[in-house]
């Protein structure tokens, strides 16, 4: 079987639906199946290329609102690409995320090809920016276009019950929840690594409480909120602690400014965009996590954090609370929330027992509940009842 993937984002960018997307092509491919991804080229590197037997396609495209939202151009390359896909003899069309314009391109191509529209939904609320303008577009077009592809589409999976929840407010409820999976063998080698040669290499000192953040520096994920947060730490906290901020974005320099303004700058480091090898790394040698995000499908870092034993603060958004059993296995907190953040942090901080046994316990629950093999063996028979229906 073929099957044509519609993805905003896809490698070499980073972040959680793009991983999502590579876990799926890779275990298709590994079933037998012909998988042929459509994505925007953010990069600009090349407009096709095969990796791990994956046909990448990748649009020329405007990188619009400070480079966090691609628009495919109108140009010869993209219409040579949609030639050689309206060619192609496909069984399924499967989308990613409804507000991304490669969405709606794959919901119109399933209608010229009449082939059955997988969505797959993992948002669970209006995405939020700063700018109240530009979240109001936000909600036009999920209302419209957004609308279109959930209505229109043969079948609706969100990434958690919250994202199942979302697309039922766009018209039209979810059909089947599909979390992301987990290559527990992938995080195994680094569970047991020597976290002293991790130090050293990070030139970090062990003396320190080491507090991890990881995503796209954009004003949703929050990062602004765990600064401010430190701010309101005793000094005596404050002292032992060291921030990590892991990735890259446009607010970078919004957030050197607030760790300014509080005289923090030599609390924080900020490593920039890292090699998966080097995020697992530093995850390895964290105390604890924050994930402060405004908004979520289900955090891909906070499951990450979770299978190396690190205990997790996030916000109760979205799919998190999927993961994170109140004071069970982590701690969740209102976003939006330097203060609760603050607490959480000195709880953590003064109660060793309990974070040990929040990470256990997170340990065990995402090993349970999140495998890689479950995510591919839901897909594969989605695929196979489709076939037999036809």
């Amino acid at each position: 079987m073929k099957i044509l993937i519609f993805s905003g984002y896809f490698y070499p960018h980073k972040g959680g639906v793009e991983d999502y997307v590579y876990i799926l092509a890779k275990g298709l491919i590994k079933n037998g199946f012909d998988v042929i991804i459509l994505t925007n080229n953010t990069e600009k590197i090349s407009c096709f290329e095969i990796k791990n037997k994956i046909k990448i396609y990748r649009l020329d495209c405007y990188n619009l609102l400070n480079n966090k939202y691609p628009v495919p151009k109108l140009s010869l390359n993209n219409a040579k690409i949609f030639r050689f896909i309206l060619k192609e003899n496909l069984n399924f069309i499967n989308t990613h995320t409804r507000f991304w314009i490669t969405s709606f391109l794959g919901f119109l191509i399933s209608k010229i090809k009449r082939v059955p529209l997988i969505h797959v939904e993992h948002g669970s609320c209006h995405t939020e920016t700063n700018s109240r303008i530009v979240s109001f577009f936000n909600k036009v077009f999920d209302h419209t276009c957004g609308s279109l592809i959930v209505k229109n589409a043969t079948l609706r999976i969100g990434v958690s019950d919250a994202a199942l929840k979302f697309m039922e407010h766009l018209g039209k409820k979810g059909d089947l929840k599909i979390s992301k999976g987990i290559d527990f063998k992938k995080f195994s080698v680094f569970k047991n690594k020597n976290k002293l040669k991790i130090l050293k290499k990070l030139n970090l000192n062990k003396k320190f409480f080491f507090i991890t953040s990881i995503g796209r520096l954009i004003y949703a994920k929050g990062f602004q909120d765990l600064i401010t947060a430190v701010s309101y730490l005793e000094k005596e906290t404050k002292e032992k602690i060291k921030i990590l901020i892991v990735g890259d974005g446009e607010y970078k320099k919004e957030l050197e400014f607030i760790a300014e303004r509080f005289y923090l700058r030599d609390k924080i480091i900020f490593f920039g965009e890292k090699e998966n090898k080097e995020v697992i790394e530093i995850l390895n040698i964290s105390d604890i996590f924050v994930n402060p995000s405004y908004s979520e499908g289900l955090p891909t870092t906070v499951l990450e954090a979770g299978i190396l034993g690190i205990p997790v603060i996030a916000t109760n958004v979205g799919g998190t609370s999927e993961i994170i059993k109140n004071y069970e296995n982590g701690i969740l907190i209102n976003p939006k929330s330097p203060y609760e953040i603050a607490k959480s942090i000195e709880f953590m901080i003064k109660s060793k027992k309990e974070r040990i046994r929040f990470g256990k316990n997170l340990r065990e629950f995402i090993k349970k509940n999140y495998s890689y093999d479950e995510m591919i063996n839901k897909f594969l028979n989605v695929y196979k009842d489709f076939k037999n229906e036809n």
